[in-house]
């Protein structure tokens, strides 16, 4: 007699919070019908800012997460019942990371399997009205409903040759024609077929229907400059999960995303209108959702240094109540023109030699980064 199962994965609470990057519970949960193991890709825990700049793995025991040892492969039979595991993300930008708990818990389904292929429908918002958007098709992660797969066999599938394909018909997923990329840019709406395949044994799964239609927005309930269906923070079509600085506000609730004391709509700094794509720090996160960056000169009891004038002509001081480590200045080209370790509490740059303009500052100050937007008249 075949075994059921059903796994059902959820992730809270994270407690071990490093700079940025930040695993937050994914609201998904994972179904897999007469199944040998469970499909952890389709419960990456939630990210600041998206899938794309960071790794996700998974241990059995904290002490293993953090020290990156023993990670789990994708498709993995749990040991008990229920059982506790762990989920490590880890920027690719910098050596920030997080760790969430995973509990992975066995049980009957209460029903059969559902027929057929899934079908899921997710509208994007055409925030800025010119007609299309990018689609990140390997953040979509729905309901799990596989039935009687992955197989024993496929449990055993080493991640390096298990790989996951779009395609945009099922008949070109059954024959391998025409893949899409998995960044998808979108015009109206589409069908994406995904196929999950072991190439060395070419055992395979098509196993979701996702629609997906850009759609016009206009609401927004913050009013911060941003519509709703656009504060989706890790571009997986949902917004019940994006709650950036986790104050108990959804990100489409919240007129401060990030928790840094300015208002979303101020961290608009290229003055275009759209908080979204300014990222002066160029790590693939937008401003408004990264606490660390801090482009306002208004006292805020959380700011620890002080650098003035702002706008500047020849003279820039800096003041802190904590020894300043370093300071750097970029140009927008992110190219470094002045560099100092001062190792002082004070200290003044003469910047008689920059042209007008706009420049990056950053200060270190301890273990803490401070950026600010430098204006050079």
């Amino acid at each position: 007699m075949k075994q059921t199962l059903l796994f059902f994965i959820s992730l809270y609470l994270p407690f071990t919070m490093c700079g940025q990057t930040i695993a937050y519970p994914s609201v998904n949960t994972s179904k897999v019908f007469g199944a040998s193991c469970a499909d952890l890709h389709f419960v990456d825990p939630i990210v600041v800012g998206h899938q794309l700049n960071v790794s996700v793995a998974y241990y059995e025991t904290l002490s293993d997460a953090q020290n990156e040892a023993n990670a789990l492969n994708r498709f993995y039979v749990p040991l008990s019942d229920p059982q506790t595991i762990y989920a490590r993300v880890d920027s690719l930008m910098d050596d920030t990371f997080d760790i969430a708990e995973s509990v992975v818990d066995t049980a009957p389904p209460p029903g059969g399997p559902p027929p057929g292929i899934s079908s899921y429908y997710y509208d994007v918002c055409d925030f800025d009205g010119n007609g299309n958007e990018v689609v990140y098709l390997n953040n979509l992660k729905p309901l799990y409903n596989g039935y009687a797969f992955p197989t024993a066999t496929f449990c055993a599938s080493a991640d390096a040759n298990v790989v996951t394909t779009y395609y945009l018909t099922e008949l070109d997923a059954m024959n391998e024609t025409n893949p899409v990329n998995a960044i998808y840019t979108l015009t109206g709406s589409q069908n994406f077929f995904r196929k999950v395949k072991n190439v060395t044994t070419n055992e395979f799964l098509i196993d979701d229907m996702i629609n997906v239609t850009v759609v016009t927005c206009v609401t927004d309930t913050d009013m911060d400059g941003i519509a709703d269906l656009a504060e989706d923070a890790n571009r997986n079509l949902l917004t019940d999960d994006d709650d950036t600085d986790q104050d108990g506000l959804k990100n489409f609730e919240d007129d401060d995303d990030d928790g840094d004391g300015i208002l979303t709509i101020n961290e608009d700094y290229n003055g275009n209108g759209d908080p979204t794509d300014d990222d002066i720090n160029g790590n693939g996160i937008a401003d408004y959702l990264e606490a660390s960056v801090t482009l306002s000169l208004i006292d805020r009891d959380v700011m620890v240094v002080s650098v003035f004038p702002n706008p500047v002509a020849h003279l820039l001081h800096l003041k802190s109540v904590h020894t300043i480590v370093s300071v750097e200045i970029y140009n927008l080209l992110g190219q470094s023109v002045i560099s100092t370790q001062p190792h002082a509490l004070e200290t003044t740059l003469n910047l008689s030699s920059l042209r007008s303009g706009v420049y990056i500052l950053n200060v270190m100050i301890g273990n803490r980064k401070e950026t600010f937007k430098l204006v050079k008249d």
